[in-house]
């Protein structure tokens, strides 16, 4: 069966041919035709953490919009009822997952209720739960690192990495400049759009050994990392062939004094 089946899903039947296996009676389905599948379970909901602004309407999760994901597609359409969450915010169902595309699936939008005082919220759809954070209309992103961190990389070469914030940024982006010191390079600055949470730049290394502290600078706070440069050790093997017939002095019975070749 095309997804795999998994632990306690439901079947409305199942034909297939009786077996004796490991001391017990077992049906065998010969293909995907014996089985005929329940109703669809929550398999998956999420992104978790995601973000929503305060005041900013009803609409989908950044930086990814809340997915609801069932186990197996419906043989109908079938309506995901409303997801309840904690104070603060509350979410639902955008679209119906349709029947018979693969496994199911539908976004869901949210939308702020009462005080948004910026905690964590935990939306909950049957077994699965979110963590839902409400973005306050005057916060500002902090940086929360610069990855790879303490990354090693070939003298004389380069490696991406990316400046990471605690929210995602504003809707008009934010510039976080960056800075370093002990060897290499880096852009004076890495741009980060609008509702994401991360932006890439790369680092050039110097052509020798070395070490060196990168910072990431944003309006509120700096993070720093720190990058080694290896230059790669090759090793050379002189062999001095000593086997060789020209340097070997043959020996006879009736020499008085016997050599040996080296």
């Amino acid at each position: 069966m095309d997804p795999t089946p998994s632990v306690g899903e439901t079947f409305a039947s199942i034909a297939g041919v009786l077996v004796l296996r490991g001391g017990g009676v077992k049906i065998m389905p010969r293909d995907g035709a014996d089985v005929a599948a329940g109703m669809p379970g929550l398999s998956e909901f999420g992104p978790s953490p995601t973000y929503i602004r305060a005041g900013g309407g009803a609409g989908p999760t950044i930086p990814t919009a809340l997915m609801v994901t069932l186990s197996r597609a419906p043989a109908t359409s079938t309506t995901v009822t409303q997801v309840r969450i904690g104070r603060g915010a509350q979410c639902f169902k955008r679209d119906r997952a349709r029947g018979h595309e693969e496994r199911g699936g539908a976004h869901s939008r949210c939308d702020t209720v009462g005080d948004a005082d910026h905690g964590l919220r935990n939306a909950r759809f049957y077994t699965e739960q979110v963590s839902v954070r409400v973005i306050g209309a005057s916060e500002s992103p902090k940086v929360a690192a610069i990855t790879p961190a303490n990354a090693t990389v070939p003298a004389g070469g380069s490696l991406s990495m990316r400046v990471e914030l605690e929210i995602p940024a504003p809707p008009g982006g934010t510039t976080v400049t960056l800075g370093v010191s002990g060897g290499g390079s880096v852009p004076a600055s890495v741009q980060i759009n609008g509702n994401e949470l991360y932006g890439t730049f790369t680092y050039t290394a110097p052509g020798s050994d070395a070490s060196a502290m990168i910072t990431a600078t944003g309006p509120l706070n700096s993070k720093t990392t720190g990058v080694t440069m290896t230059t790669p050790r090759v090793l050379i093997i002189n062999e001095v062939d000593h086997d060789q017939p020209s340097n070997l002095t043959p020996w006879s019975s009736s020499s008085s004094t016997t050599r040996a070749a080296r």
